[in-house]
């Protein structure tokens, strides 16, 4: 049977099906990692987070607004790897996904895939520190 639209659902049977199901989701399958490679201050520069904004996910205002709000900030420029098998970890106490804290179990590595190969980062990170810092970017 094909439907043009699905059944109307109230919104307590809604969080009836969401807390049913991520009760079951008992973990979380993990990827990917990513390693810091660079860490610079990002000033709240206008012109400067135009410039960048083609590299986070959020609006140049948005950063800027952050950055004044809490006094500075800082750009974490971050190597991001595919393992190369998915690594099962356990959820949290708190019921969310393990995304920022210390795991006992040391995840495998090992053959794991840049996810931009080493030309295009090399290439990409020294764009973005010449932009924070100038011509005298590390390379």
């Amino acid at each position: 049977m094909v439907r043009r639209s699905a059944p109307p659902l109230s919104d307590r049977t809604l969080l009836d099906f969401v807390t049913r199901n991520r009760a079951q989701e008992l973990y979380v399958d993990i990827e990917y990692f990513a390693e810091v490679d660079e860490i610079a201050p990002l000033p709240a520069n206008k012109h400067l987070l135009k410039n960048l904004s083609k590299f986070f996910i959020w609006s140049p205002e948005h950063v800027e607004d952050y950055i004044r709000g809490q006094g500075g900030a800082f750009l974490w420029l971050l190597r991001v790897h595919r393992l190369r098998e998915p690594y099962v970890i356990g959820r949290t106490a708190g019921g969310g996904p393990p995304t920022w804290y210390s795991h006992p179990d040391e995840i495998p590595v090992a053959g794991a895939i840049p996810v931009v190969g080493d030309n295009d980062y090399q290439l990409l990170r020294k764009e973005i520190l010449r932009l924070i810092v100038g011509d005298a970017a590390p390379v």
